[in-house]
């Protein structure tokens, strides 16, 4: 009666092994019996040789050997001896990925990658399969990209896909020239348009291009392409005109129900910002362009939203907005001068904009003058070089230990922090990109780059 008593007060204790101390336990008990008789249960006939192999081991990492091993209606469960029925000049492949089922880890030469990811794929060794392809997407190019999305297509590689993805993604616009991109699967076209790395001029035309993607195909699968691929579009940072005029006033995709759900909850966006929509409505990477919505009435914008020109008749400070404005991210912008007149222009950042005068003439404001002036708060606090048509004048914030950084570069090389910029914190006011025109025909473009060249600082 005692012990009974005793044994119901008694606690019961966990004890578990760390996983990365079972991991490497497993790993390096599994290593000694590569290739090892000991224990050995099953014969692996490779040609003429005949490899020891454990079942616990294949059937534990292959799907394709479990059903083969563990099925009694295989004939292969009852054998000794399994013959291994691949090509001669792909044993040292299947001998790779052996080694890699015992010890975790292999080397070997970038000419079998690709033979081993369809070994691993044929016998489901999904974890070296999706290596195979990790490593293989970190050696893109265009002469091999298209290839490979043939390969991550036809083995279903999820990582290499991923790569494959933002390599198009950050390549884009290049890429719509060519015809081979219109051949990708639908699955492909939306990991692609996942990527915030994308680079084209603006979301509208992402969209345009997707719909010439899919009317390619007859209506059955275009539906199913359209619904595949065009949750992974951002309609939110489309102009409202273009979201009326172009895609719900678009016959061909009003029967879609996604396409209605999609608009819903953009417009819903549109009107409460606060409201989270299913789609990202993060800028991708490239996307800027001139605010052609609350511009000034002078000002002229091209179609595609990367230039701007005051058009008035007589001289005057105009400032426009460059969406989207700087987030958390760091981020770099770069504008071509077209145009300066005798009163100069201003690129530079601020969080509002006031009629009548230049970016940097506000507490919130920071702006470079074409003479070479920094302004802020309306006084000059350091000058920098000039600049004029033809030049490039970036602007970059970077976040760093909580507050925002503000450099300008001429020509891809940095002038500096701004200094007057540095304590300004991250929950501060929103700052938007902005260009001031003061004479007739000043003109700027905003020019696409994956950032500025790492050259050294100018010396003034």
């Amino acid at each position: 009666m005692e012990l009974q008593e005793h044994k119901a007060e008694s606690k019961l204790y966990n004890i578990d092994l760390h996983p990365d101390h079972f991991g490497n336990h497993l790993k390096n008990s599994f290593a000694t019996l590569y290739n090892s008789s000991l224990f050995s249960d099953v014969t692996l006939v490779l040609g003429k040789d005949r490899i020891p192999a454990h079942k616990v081991v294949l059937c534990s990492w292959s799907e394709t050997f479990r059903a083969m091993l563990e099925n009694p209606t295989w004939k292969e469960s009852k054998l000794d001896d399994l013959k291994i029925d691949v090509e001669e000049n792909d044993y040292d492949v299947f001998k790779a990925m052996l080694q890699f089922m015992y010890t975790g880890s292999l080397a070997i030469s970038e000419d079998f990658i690709v033979s081993l990811l369809i070994m691993s794929n044929y016998y489901a060794v999904e974890t070296l399969k999706e290596s195979c392809g990790r490593t293989l997407g970190e050696n893109l190019s265009e002469e091999n990209v298209f290839y490979l999305l043939e390969i991550c297509e036809k083995y279903d590689s999820a990582s290499l896909r991923k790569e494959c993805a933002a390599y198009l993604a950050d390549n884009f616009a290049e890429l719509l020239k060519s015809a081979k991109i219109m051949e990708l699967s639908p699955e492909t076209w939306a990991e692609m348009l996942s990527s915030d790395l994308i680079q084209v001029s603006s979301e509208e035309d992402i969209f345009d291009s997707v719909i010439k993607y899919c009317d390619q195909f007859p209506k059955e699968k275009r539906d199913y392409s359209l619904q595949k691929i065009l949750p992974a579009v951002r309609f939110p940072l489309m102009s409202s005109s273009f979201l009326v005029d172009r895609v719900e006033s678009n016959k061909s995709l009003q029967h879609l129900p996604v396409v209605r759900k999609l608009l819903h909850e953009t417009f819903r966006y549109k009107v409460y910002p606060t409201s989270k929509p299913s789609m990202s409505v993060k800028p991708r990477k490239g996307f800027s362009s001139f605010d052609t919505e609350n511009k000034p009435p002078t000002v002229k914008i091209s179609p595609d939203g990367k230039t701007a020109t005051y058009t008035g008749s007589g001289v005057g400070w105009v400032t426009i907005n460059v969406l989207p404005a700087f987030g958390e991210e760091n981020r770099y912008l770069e504008f071509k001068i077209n145009q300066v007149g005798s009163g100069g222009v201003f690129v530079g950042v601020g969080s509002t904009i006031q009629p009548g005068i230049n970016v940097g003439s506000t507490s919130t404001s920071w702006g470079y003058m074409s003479t070479g002036q920094i302004y802020a708060n309306g006084s000059v606090g350091t000058t920098l070089v000039g600049y004029t048509v033809e030049d490039r004048i970036g602007i970059m914030i970077r976040n760093e230990n909580g507050t925002k950084k503000l450099t300008f570069y001429k020509n891809g090389v940095s002038l500096g922090d701004v200094a007057s910029f540095n304590n300004v914190s991250t929950s501060a006011t929103k700052f938007y990109p902005q260009v001031t025109f003061y004479s007739a025909n000043d003109s700027m473009t905003l020019v696409p780059t994956n950032g500025p060249e790492p050259k050294p600082r100018i010396l003034l």
